[in-house]
């Protein structure tokens, strides 16, 4: 079910975007607040739309009119306002807006914000009117904006203060606590926040003034031309750049160098860039790498681009540097923060959608540094022990039982997206320690050989499976649109033999999602009745 929207207030950029809403959905206008609060009874509104000029004294006071009518409480208001500065655009959300779009804004980007319909779970955190509810969406906000500065909050036991360098929490302190505790403990469900009061500044922690500085890059291209001319562009920029003539070279040097990001040409002799995807992904010495996919070939790269295919990122070989340096320090972004914290002794928080877990794990063995390291993607979570960059413990859950030791970290390195978390440690005596970075090669190799070992027998069974709905709910909402359609297939009870003799899907793709749905807990084969777990590792 779509949405179905009130609009009040208007821009003279929101004709546009009220007609585009108007033809894919139901979009009623609305006078004032009150006429939209009589809709969400009468009409069975979900949303309200308010249209409104933050950066005017006006604006702010008729959106502020209907953000504060008790009346619409149980429906998210979104404010769209012509270009607001960060301070009106926070007290939007202070006061209860779900989220504040520029006016530019397209359907695409509403549905984003508001979900495919008011069942959606990004609905919930809209609806939050509360002042912790407030600080949560304005943090997030604070973070696209990658802002710099301290967060002052005032909770009924104790006052609090959360440091962020370019959006992200480095430093916390709440009572006694202090770090992700702090964090955790201010943003509890039974804390209440009274007021928070947000303040730029540029002395948190000194963010690192070059974003590329140590971002170590690998352009591989057998024009000599454009490689020369791209590498100068990408030294200039400051990266550490290596390059390569041809495929084979360039995959033999990312063994050797492990870089941080893989900028490939698409049509290569011999090999070709989607092989080089291929041969970096297959290999645990370069499965981190950031992939960059440069090719001249526009009309492909925009289909690759909406379909979210093989590479991290795409970039138009125009001869032009400026967007392929933009893209490349992008995609080594969270290496610089996470380099900078560890450079600081701060804690880090990052996501798997900009930093693999295995690049974390390299990082802080190459630091020697200790930490406790948590890995969560809301069904599985994971916390791990790694004392002066080598491995000590690590403990577990999921849906599928307790992991503990190698299993665990295995059980964290298939985790994605997830969110993690690094807050560091003295280091301490252990009795057992293992390399860190060569435990998590060989727990990656031993994992492919043993995949590649049950595909065949997973993908010849004929069963369907039957599916713990709750967890399919949260699994749909965190896997990716490729995966999607499989798994409604498979809820549908097609079995997995079915779905690869149908042909439209790739086997490799299909086993993959199995064997993801069965380890999360999701899925189980209804011939045996019992969960087919893949074996543990270690």
């Amino acid at each position: 079910m779509r949405h179905r929207f009130a609009t009040v207030g208007s821009l003279p950029t929101s004709k546009r975007l009220v007609d585009l809403l108007t033809a894919l959905t139901e979009t009623i206008p609305a006078d004032n607040a009150a006429t939209a609060a009589r809709l969400l009874d009468e009409q069975g509104v979900t949303a309200v739309l308010v249209f409104a000029d933050l950066g005017t004294p006006e604006g702010c006071r008729a959106a502020g009119r209907v953000l504060t009518d008790t009346a619409l409480t149980a429906v998210p208001v979104v404010v769209v306002s012509r270009r607001a500065g960060l301070d009106r655009r926070l007290d939007a959300l202070r006061l209860g807006a779900g989220a504040v779009l520029d006016d530019n804004v397209d359907f695409e980007g509403i549905e984003r914000a508001l979900g495919e319909g008011p069942e959606d779970a990004r609905i919930e955190p809209m609806l939050d009117r509360s002042q912790r509810g407030a600080l949560r969406r304005c943090l997030a906000l604070l973070e696209a904006e990658r802002f710099d500065g301290v967060v002052g909050v005032t909770t009924a036991d104790a006052p609090a203060e959360l440091g962020l360098v370019e959006g992200r929490v480095v430093r916390a302190e709440c009572g006694a606590l202090r770090g992700q505790d702090a964090v955790a403990e201010v943003l509890a469900p039974a804390t209440t926040v009274l007021d928070f009061k947000v303040v730029a500044s540029a002395s948190v922690a000194p963010a690192p003034k070059n974003r590329t500085e140590g971002v170590s890059v690998l352009l591989i291209d057998d024009d000599p031309v454009g490689r020369h001319l791209f590498r100068a562009f990408l030294s200039h920029a400051g990266f550490t750049v290596t390059d390569a003539a041809d495929a084979e070279s360039g995959l033999a040097k990312a063994r050797a160098l492990r870089p941080d990001v893989v900028v490939t040409d698409l049509h290569m002799p011999r090999i070709d860039g989607w092989r080089v995807i291929a041969e970096l992904r297959g290999d645990p010495a370069t499965a981190d790498a950031r992939i960059v996919l440069h090719s001249a070939f526009h009309e492909l790269l925009d289909q690759l681009t909406k379909a979210g295919v093989g590479a991290d990122a795409f970039v138009k070989k125009d001869g032009r540097a400026r967007h392929l340096i933009d893209v490349v320090s992008a995609q080594g972004a969270a290496r610089v923060a996470l380099r900078s914290a560890l450079k600081l002794g701060v804690p880090f928080t990052g996501s798997t959608r900009e930093l693999t877990l295995g690049a974390l794990l390299h990082e802080l063995a190459a630091a020697g540094t200790s930490a406790k390291l948590v890995v969560d993607d809301g069904i599985a979570h994971v916390e791990l022990v790694i004392d002066q960059g080598e491995f000590v413990d690590a403990h577990g859950r999921s849906a599928a039982g307790e992991w503990s030791g190698r299993a665990a970290l295995a059980l964290a390195l298939s985790l994605h997206p997830a969110t993690m978390s690094v807050t560091l440690t003295t280091a301490a005596e252990h009795a057992q320690r293992e390399p860190l970075q060569s435990l998590v090669d060989r727990i990656r190799s031993d994992d492919q050989t043993h995949v590649v070992a049950e595909r065949h027998q997973r993908l010849a069974d004929d069963a369907p499976l039957a599916f713990d709905e709750e967890r399919l709910r949260a699994y749909k909402r965190r896997c990716t649109p490729e995966a999607r359609p499989v798994v409604a297939a498979l809820h549908d009870g097609t079995s997995p033999r079915a779905l690869v003799a149908a042909g439209h899907w790739d086997p490799m793709m299909v086993d993959d999602i199995v064997a993801d749905l069965m380890q999360r807990g999701v899925a189980r084969a209804v011939r045996t009745g019992e969960m087919i777990e893949l074996e543990q590792v270690g």
